[in-house]
């Protein structure tokens, strides 16, 4: 596999599906009419049925938006802008210190130890999945996804992606200031130096102290392709800032039938059958055995020089 280079993505529209509705969404409908986009009420309800119905009215919103075939970046920042997206403290690699939660969801496919499968947001969020799937789709035909991170508000501190199979997309929406992506250059020689202050193992090894150089890239309103499996981060920024990330899980091979269905349904387009993915897959599992070997020797040669 070719490791991702930078390049951006021309733009272009179009619709997403309109299948998709889940029972709660169905109930709050007038049959005789199109769905309605309502404030949430003002008055006092409890955080759990507050979040629920700014959930509600955000899924009619991305509804309205799928059926009049508008996928435009303005009408997917409304959407984000409306969604109920959930704070999380379970993303420890990502999170700066003294952070103990940030704002995220996975829609489309997770991996988490031996399972795999459709996420629980994305069943929460059918139509906000299509709207997002629709807008990737649309404006970068030909690039084909497994999962979308959706993260808002928060400055990734620098990580690896896991169970990432490598080439990945991102745009940045909203109004903001900074918050540029930094990512290593493949070949170490980008014009922007970086030190590292931990050490981070993943599918490479990248060692505190060490110096790496790559690019800063202003991704607002505008397509990256970046290979996820190499060291990245978010530039401090002000003001809100969304971020899309849409990546293929390096897991997408034990993906049972039932959740490929329901990620049909969701409105990811994936081919499973796939020569270059199952290429692109065998070539990473052979790059992470070759770093681990290397590491594991490495290892071996210093505590010999240390006896």
């Amino acid at each position: 596999m070719t490791l991702a280079k930078f390049g951006f993505v021309p733009a272009a529209r179009g619709a997403c599906a309109t299948e998709a509705q889940t029972p709660e969404v169905a109930s709050r409908e007038n049959d005789s009419a199109k769905p309605k986009v309502e404030p949430a009420s003002s008055e006092k309800l409890p955080p759990a049925a507050s979040s629920k119905r700014r959930r509600l009215d955000a899924e009619l919103g991305a509804r309205r938006a799928c059926e009049a075939g508008d996928t435009s970046t303005a009408t997917v920042l409304q959407a984000l802008e409306a969604a109920d997206i959930p704070w999380n403290g379970s993303r420890k690699n990502v999170m700066a210190d003294g952070i103990e939660s940030v704002q995220g969801m996975l829609l489309g496919i997770y991996a988490f130890g031996a399972n795999v499968g459709v996420s629980n947001a994305t069943d929460r969020n059918p139509w906000l999945s299509r709207l997002l799937a629709a807008f990737a789709q649309e404006q970068n035909p030909g690039f084909t996804f497994t999962s979308i991170q959706v993260n808002k508000n928060y400055a990734a501190r620098p990580h690896v992606d896991k169970n990432n199979l490598g080439t990945s997309i991102i745009i940045g929406l909203g109004s903001y200031e900074g918050g540029d992506l930094w990512a290593h250059d493949d070949e170490d020689n980008g014009d922007v130096s970086f030190e590292l202050k931990e050490d981070i193992s993943c599918m490479y090894h990248y060692r505190s102290g060490t110096t790496y150089k790559g690019r800063d890239v202003d991704i607002r309103n505008q397509w990256l392709t970046f290979n996820g499996n190499r060291l990245h981060f978010t530039r401090p920024f002000v003001g809100d800032r969304y971020s899309l990330v849409y990546f293929t899980s390096d897991r997408y091979a034990h993906v049972p039938e039932g959740a490929r269905v329901a990620l049909g349904t969701a409105g990811f387009s994936f081919s499973w059958a796939s020569a270059a993915l199952q290429e692109s897959l065998k070539e990473k599992l052979d790059e992470k055995k070759r770093c681990r070997e290397a590491l594991d020797a490495e290892r071996r040669e210093k505590l010999r020089l240390e006896k």
